[in-house]
């Protein structure tokens, strides 16, 4: 939607004893607040010791963020080195509307959410201001008070800015070119008068809202003539009130625009260059020829001090927050609260247009550029350096988990993906169809050394997913031939053919290696350290092929699933037999059965995995997999009956009951302890180090499967 990532890729960032000479500077010429934005600025490892440097001349330091790469530890460094005002990026609480605003960065919806509690927990000032920065358009206007709505619930507040289009011919920094964003009048103005009474109304009613009513009129006066209310004689009060510092130090009157010299802030002669009539008749050439903005901060400081209503507006605000209480939200409760404005507001999904957008880059010092809008989802990480391209094999393609993480993959151009199967299916044909990027290798037996030779040399990456992955019905030697003879047939192969490329090995592994013993602590989490207890032959098998990887010499990660649930799943696998009892009103799906157990959402592990695949620093080479959230077994059959539209209360176990089964049910099957006991339940603690989780809830995912295929059971 804008620029924001692509203006200044052209300037190197300034070190921490130039930042001290502008923070000097800035004090010296009156300064009171400074914005540290971006880009992003989570991408300077130094941010803590900016803000502490900040702090120390006088100065407030505020944060503004998109929240992708934001871990706790840092905010809470930022808050000890004195920030405690955040805005934080929301445009829209569907998660593919926001990755599409953002550019198409996966996951980066969940991991803003993850930021904003995560801030809410640690910015616990009372005199905070804590918001969200939402940036109105075509896409996300009918979205607005729920958003609205979300902040107040958080103690945040809702800042509003109107899309701000330019043209490939006109390049304006933080602006971008697609006209799809824009609205188009008379057509849209209805809805957005009608929008804008219904703000002002809740504003009036409570709800938390930072934009001044005057600032409120500029924005839907903007989106409808493209140009502001809020400029005395059409002229902002850069620099007197505000400017902007570019990465390098340099000065510029706003975001939008470059100063025609070459300044730096953190120059000794600044201050006195600052206040000279010279300087300030060279920035009124740029500010005086602009057709002005509706970006937030500087509309607001020009009208606090311009507008006496928008002055008391703002006084009012901050004496309230020093008496607020400081609502503390659990991220679960976070979830469940959005899922409770979408119905509420009737958010429909969202699917993203499958088109390319030019965007204008910047106007950078004399001249300005084009280029194509496709950002890698690590673009933020690597500061736009050229990324190598990788090949990575895929086992068992055509299955649940292997055909999931194939289709993950696929959405970065710079991969491509070799598919072995030992029979391809409809689904996989018809992604190869469409992607060159995908090649099916058919007729592959990996128990068959020989068919190793078929694979293409240069292979960099290997995701093992091929598994016969039975509990019952399967013979032993079986399961060892296909999950253990397999995996070594792939380590041999690699080590003697690809040490060169060879980058890592990713093991598809299952919790199944731990189960539980006879008698443990319930209260304990199964962790990638927990004892080996496999009950099963296939939890054996894969326990086995993970000590050949660990041994193998090879790069490589393990990945531990938990119970992985999805629309493509098998018929006779757990959550789907769970169904199928329900469907046929058995007796068992009306107990309200206290065992928990871990899930995950198959659409979450491919993105994870895909995440994990390319990292170069891990800190773990074990992963257990699966959702923050759990769930009883008794949920489950609930929610599935509510589904069905079955009536009747669920059976619960009295206190007396369940103390003579948590006695008795060690001596029963894995299946059934699993009823009973919290035994599949797992920490996701190494995961949540990479910042990584899985977020869909199971009330979510099961929607999504259910138009797919219970229906069809």
């Amino acid at each position: 939607m804008c620029n924001i990532v692509e203006s200044n890729f052209d300037l190197r960032a300034v070190d921490l004893k130039t930042v001290e000479k502008i923070a000097a500077n800035l004090s010296k010429i009156g300064a009171g607040v400074v914005l540290l934005t971006g880009g992003e600025p989570f991408l300077r490892k130094d941010l803590p010791e900016m803000i502490d440097i900040f702090t120390k001349y006088g100065l407030n330091p505020r944060l503004q963020t998109a929240g992708l790469l934001t871990k706790r530890e840092q905010l809470e460094a930022c808050a000890r080195a004195g920030a405690k005002d955040i805005n934080i990026s929301l445009d829209s609480l569907i998660p593919e509307k926001q990755e599409y605003i953002n550019g198409s960065i996966p996951n980066s919806w969940h991991r803003a959410i993850e930021t904003i509690v995560n801030a809410n927990d640690v910015f616990q000032n009372p005199d905070r201001i804590c918001a969200f920065g939402t940036v109105l358009s075509k896409y996300n206007y009918m979205e607005i008070p729920a958003i609205i709505e979300l902040a107040t619930f958080l103690g945040w507040y809702e800042s509003l800015v109107p899309v701000h289009i330019t043209s490939l011919e006109s390049p304006m920094n933080f602006r971008g070119t697609d006209k799809d964003f824009k609205f188009y009048f008379p057509d849209d103005k209805a809805a957005l008068v009608e929008l804008k009474e219904k703000i002002i109304k809740m504003k009036q009613g409570g709800y938390n809202i930072f934009d001044s009513d005057a600032y409120l009129k500029s924005v839907f006066y903007f989106l409808e003539n493209n140009h502001p209310t809020w400029r005395k004689n059409n002229v902002c009060d850069s620099p007197n009130l505000y400017f902007a510092i570019l990465p390098n130090g340099d000065f510029a009157p706003c975001c939008d625009h470059r100063f025609q010299g070459k300044l730096s802030v953190a120059d000794k002669d600044f201050p006195a260059l600052y206040n000279s009539p010279e300087f300030r008749s060279s920035v009124y050439k740029t500010t005086s020829s602009c057709g002005g903005c509706n970006f937030g901060s500087y509309p607001e400081v020009t009208l606090s001090v311009r507008d006496p209503r928008a002055f008391l507006s703002r006084v009012k605000m901050v004496l309230f927050s020093k008496n607020k209480k400081i609502p503390k939200r659990t991220l679960p409760e976070v979830y469940e609260f959005i899922e409770h404005l979408r119905k509420k507001y009737r958010i429909a999904p969202f699917e993203p247009p499958s088109k390319s957008k030019e965007v204008a880059c910047s106007q950078r010092y004399g001249y300005s550029e084009k280029s194509s809008r496709k950002i890698s989802p690590k673009i933020l990480q690597e500061n736009n350096q050229d990324k190598p391209e990788f090949k990575v094999l895929v086992t068992g393609a055509n299955g649940f988990v292997g055909g999931a993480i194939v289709e993950a993959l696929l959405k970065m151009p710079e991969i491509s993906v070799i598919a072995t199967v030992k029979k391809s299916n409809a689904e996989l044909m018809s992604l190869a169809n469409k992607n060159n990027s995908l090649l099916i290798i058919e007729g592959v037996d990996l128990t068959d050394k020989k068919m190793l030779s078929r694979i293409p040399s240069g292979i960099t990456h290997v995701v093992h997913a091929a598994a016969l992955a039975r509990f019952k019905g399967a013979q032993k030697e079986e399961l060892y031939r296909n999950n253990v003879d397999s995996t070594e047939n792939l380590l041999n192969y690699f080590k003697e053919t690809s040490r060169n490329t060879f980058k890592r090995f990713i093991f598809i592994s299952t919790i199944g290696v731990h189960d539980r013993p006879l008698i443990y602590d319930k209260k304990i989490l199964i962790k990638e350290d927990s004892p080996f207890k496999p009950k099963s032959d296939y939890g054996k098998s894969k326990l086995k092929g993970e000590r050949m990887v660990r041994l193998s010499g090879l790069p490589h990660i393990t990945i531990r699933l938990g119970w992985v649930y999805g629309p493509k799943m098998r018929e006779n696998s757990h959550i789907r037999a769970f169904f199928a009892i329900c469907k046929k009103k058995s007796i068992i799906s009306r107990f309200d059965f206290p065992g928990r157990i871990s899930l995950a959402y198959i659409d979450d592990v491919a993105e994870a995995i895909k995440d994990l695949i390319f990292r170069e620093n891990l800190s773990h080479n074990t992963y257990l997999m699966a959702s923050d959230e759990t769930i009883s077994i008794g949920d489950i059959f609930r929610i599935f009956r509510q589904k069905l539209g079955y009536s009747g209360k669920m059976i619960s176990f009295p206190n007396t009951a369940r103390r003579i089964l948590n006695v008795v049910t060690p001596i029963f099957p894995m299946e059934i302890r699993s009823l009973f006991e919290n035994y599949l339940v797992c920490n996701v603690d190494n995961l949540k180090s990479e910042e990584i989780q899985l977020k869909t809830l199971f009330s979510r995912g099961i929607d999504q499967c259910f138009e797919s295929w219970f229906k069809k059971i």
